[in-house]
C-alpha cells in the first residue's frame, strides 16, 4: 500500500479518522500496519502491502481462515517437532527447515519473520547461477516498470 494513502484513507464503517501503526515500510510502500478508527475502534490490517478495509459487519466465508495447511495439521500432531523448528535460532537450523518455518511464520501471520526465515533459507537452497539469475530477472521487471513501460 502507497504511503500517501493514509492521508485519504477513512474508516469504511462510519467514515471516522483513522490512526495508523506502521510496523513495516519498503520506500514509499507500507507492507505491514494496523489502522485503527478513532470514532468506532474498529481495526483494519495492512499485510503484505494489501490493506483489507473490510467492515465487521460484512459476512465472511473465507475457506483460507477455516483450514490449517498440512504442515501446521503435522506439528499440531507433532509439538516436539515444532518445538525444535520454532523454538530455536534461525541460524541453527539447515537451509530447508529455515523454508519451513517461513511456511509456518506465514501462515501465522509473521510476515516480517518469515521473510526473514525465507530470504536466510533461499542461499542454501539454490546455486549461485540460479540466484543471480533470479536477482537479474526482479531488476528487469522493476526497471521496466520504472520506465513505464510495463502493464502498470
Amino acid at each position: 500500500m502507497l504511503d500517501f494513502l493514509i492521508q485519504i484513507l477513512q474508516c469504511p464503517a462510519c467514515h471516522g479518522v483513522l490512526s495508523w501503526q506502521v510496523s513495516l515500510r519498503r520506500g514509499d510502500s507500507i507492507e505491514e500496519a494496523d489502522a485503527r478508527c478513532t470514532a468506532c475502534g474498529v481495526t483494519y490490517p495492512v499485510r503484505e502491502g494489501v490493506a483489507v478495509l473490510l467492515t465487521p459487519d460484512l459476512i465472511r466465508k473465507d475457506l483460507w481462515e477455516e483450514v490449517d495447511s498440512r504442515l501446521i495439521q503435522y506439528l499440531r500432531q507433532h509439538p516436539d517437532l515444532e518445538h525444535q523448528l520454532m523454538d530455536v535460532p534461525l541460524a541453527a537450523l539447515a537451509p530447508a527447515d529455515q523454508f519451513y518455518r517461513g511456511l509456518v511464520l506465514e501462515e501465522r501471520g509473521e510476515f516480517a519473520q518469515a521473510r526473514a526465515a525465507l530470504d536466510a533459507a533461499r542461499p542454501g537452497l539454490y546455486v549461485a547461477e540460479h540466484l543471480a539469475c533470479h536477482q537479474q530477472q526482479i531488476e528487469y521487471v522493476v526497471e521496466t516498470l520504472a520506465r513505464g513501460d510495463g502493464p502498470i
